[in-house]
C-alpha cells in the first residue's frame, strides 16, 4: 500500500510540473515566434479566396459538361472550391501534389510543366491525350505564361474571362 500511495504522490506531482512546463514552453514559443505567427496569419487572410469567385467560369464549363467530364486545373488547392461548384465533374488533382509524384513522378512532372506553362507547345496535346480533360479552369494570375499559352492556341475555346479566372473547352476531344 505504501508503494502504491508513492506512485499516485509521483503521479500528481509529474502532471502538476507537466502542466506548469508545458505552459511555460507555450509563452517561450509565442514570445520567440509571435511575431512570425502574427506574420503568418495576416497572409493567410490575405489570400484568402472568396468562396464564389470561381462560380462563373465553373457556370460556364458546367453548362456545356456533361457529367463525368474532366477539368485541368493548374493548382491542386483549387479542387474543394471547384468540386463544391460542380461535384458531378471530374478534376485533374484533388490532393496533395505529393501523392501523385510519389506514385507517377513522370505525370507529375508532366502536369507540373502544363500548368507552368513550361511546355506551351504541347499544352493541348497533354490535356488531352495524357490528362484526357476536356475543359481548362484556371487563375490568370498565379499562371501567367499558362495562360498565354492557351489563349495563343486555337484549339482552346475560350467559354468564360473575367480578371481572375478563365475556363476553355478543348475544340475536339475523343471520350
Amino acid at each position: 500500500q505504501c508503494l502504491n500511495q508513492l506512485w499516485e504522490d509521483w503521479r500528481r506531482l509529474f502532471k502538476r510540473q507537466a502542466a506548469v512546463l508545458l505552459l511555460a514552453l507555450l509563452v517561450v514559443i509565442v514570445g520567440v515566434h509571435g511575431e512570425d505567427l502574427w506574420t503568418l496569419r495576416k497572409m493567410m487572410s490575405i489570400q484568402r479566396h472568396d468562396f464564389q469567385e470561381f462560380a462563373p467560369a465553373m457556370s460556364a464549363i458546367g453548362a456545356r459538361a456533361i457529367d463525368g467530364d474532366r477539368v485541368f486545373h493548374a493548382d491542386w488547392d483549387q479542387f474543394p472550391q471547384l468540386w463544391a461548384l460542380n461535384d458531378r465533374l471530374r478534376y485533374i488533382a484533388g490532393l496533395d501534389p505529393t501523392l501523385l509524384w510519389i506514385s507517377q513522378p513522370e505525370l507529375s512532372d508532366r502536369y507540373r510543366e502544363v500548368a507552368l506553362g513550361a511546355t506551351s507547345s504541347r499544352a493541348y496535346a497533354d490535356i488531352r491525350d495524357t490528362f484526357h480533360a476536356r475543359f481548362v479552369f484556371l487563375e490568370k494570375a498565379q499562371h501567367e505564361p499558362f495562360t498565354q499559352a492557351l489563349k495563343i492556341d486555337t484549339r482552346f475555346r475560350l467559354l468564360y474571362e473575367d480578371d481572375k479566372t478563365a475556363a476553355y473547352e478543348l475544340s475536339t476531344v475523343s471520350r
